[in-house]
C-alpha cells in the first residue's frame, strides 16, 4: 500500500503512513469485470424527435423551388429538347422530394 499524500510504501495492515504520518485509507481489492456482466441501458421508448427547422426548411424550399418550373415550363414550350431537361430534372426533384419525406417521417 502506498500513501496518497507523499507516496511511500507502507505495509498492507497499516493505518498511518510510516513517512508522513497521513492517515491511510484501505482500498477494496478490485476484480477484474467479467464480459458480458455490463449493465444495458434500455431501448429508446418514444418516437425520436425532429427539428421544427428541418421541416420549415424542406416545405421553404419546395415553395421556393415550384415557381422556378413554372416558369421555365412556359419558356420552353416550343423547344422539344429544353421540354426533357426540365422534366428530367422536375422528376429528381420530386424523388428527392419523396425520399426527404420520407426519411422525415420514419415507419415503426
Amino acid at each position: 500500500m502506498h500513501c496518497t499524500k507523499c507516496g511511500a510504501p507502507n505495509s498492507p495492515g497499516a493505518q498511518f503512513c510510516s513517512n508522513c504520518g497521513n492517515t491511510l485509507t484501505q482500498q477494496p481489492a478490485t476484480t477484474a469485470p467479467v464480459p458480458g456482466s455490463g449493465t444495458i441501458p434500455p431501448p429508446y421508448a418514444g418516437t425520436p424527435q425532429t427539428s421544427g427547422k428541418a421541416v420549415g426548411s424542406l416545405i421553404c424550399g419546395i415553395i421556393n423551388i415550384f415557381p422556378l418550373f413554372i416558369v421555365l415550363a412556359l419558356a420552353v414550350r416550343n423547344r422539344p429538347a429544353l421540354q426533357t431537361v426540365l422534366t428530367i430534372g422536375f422528376t429528381i426533384f420530386l424523388m428527392t422530394f419523396a425520399l426527404l419525406f420520407v426519411m422525415n417521417f420514419p415507419v415503426y
